[in-house]
């Protein structure tokens, strides 16, 4: 008697763990990609600065130091592809910059993107960043700026 009721509650957990799984397993279709916004600047001497909605730095009188600026960048939804994702020269169409991703972390509805761009990689002091990605089923994709960043090479 006691081996049946051992084995009923045997059957009961696995049951249990199946139908949990079940439920558990269904996270429906991924949000669509809508904005990108800039969140934050940093550099290698711990200047920071938030950024405006606008694309402009709250702190304008900071000046980037240390060789590599550091950009959060949050995507709200998702790219088609990260492949699809190019931070680059001034505008849509700008040349890409080499970057370095330092993560890629779920925030809400989308991602938090932390990038490195050599200060190297910028051809003036002043560089504005056009950050572009690919939405799913479209051929235009959706982008987000920050201008004006002063930096001293």
């Amino acid at each position: 008697m006691k081996k049946f009721i051992c084995g009923l509650m045997m059957l009961a957990m696995l049951l249990g763990a199946f139908a949990f799984n079940m439920n558990s397993s269904y996270a429906g279709p991924a949000a669509g990609l809508t904005s990108i916004t800039v969140q934050e600047i940093y550099d290698n001497d711990n200047h920071r600065s938030r950024v405006k909605a606008d694309g402009t730095l709250e702190n304008p009188n900071i000046t980037f130091t240390g060789g590599t600026l550091y950009l959060k960048t949050y995507f709200n939804g998702h790219p088609t592809s990260w492949n699809t994702v190019f931070y680059r020269t001034n505008r849509v169409t700008g040349s890409p910059y080499t970057y370095t991703t330092i993560s890629r972390e779920p925030l809400g509805k989308g991602w938090m993107h932390t990038v490195a761009i050599k200060f190297t990689e910028f051809s003036g002091y002043y560089p504005t960043i056009c950050i572009t990605a690919m939405p799913a089923g479209s051929a235009k994709p959706v982008s987000g700026m920050v201008s004006f960043i002063p930096i001293q090479k």
